[in-house]
């Protein structure tokens, strides 16, 4: 259940991240408890990139 109320939470953020490709992100973090790393190795992108995209998405959350 637990996993559930954070997974609708993202979906009520979705409209709010942008760019949208950050949402996988936040669900490969916050809800599959997977590293950020492993999130940008599996987009093609530098392994420590994964780190300053998942603190733009986060940052993005805590706007008004």
């Amino acid at each position: 259940a637990h996993a559930l109320d954070k997974k609708k939470t993202v979906w009520r953020l979705e409209a709010k991240i942008r760019p949208p490709y950050l949402i996988t992100l936040l669900q490969l973090v916050l809800i599959d408890g997977q590293s950020a790393e492993k999130w940008a190795i599996a987009t093609g992108r530098h392994p420590k990139s994964g780190i300053e995209f998942l603190r733009l998405a986060l940052d993005q959350m805590g706007e008004e």
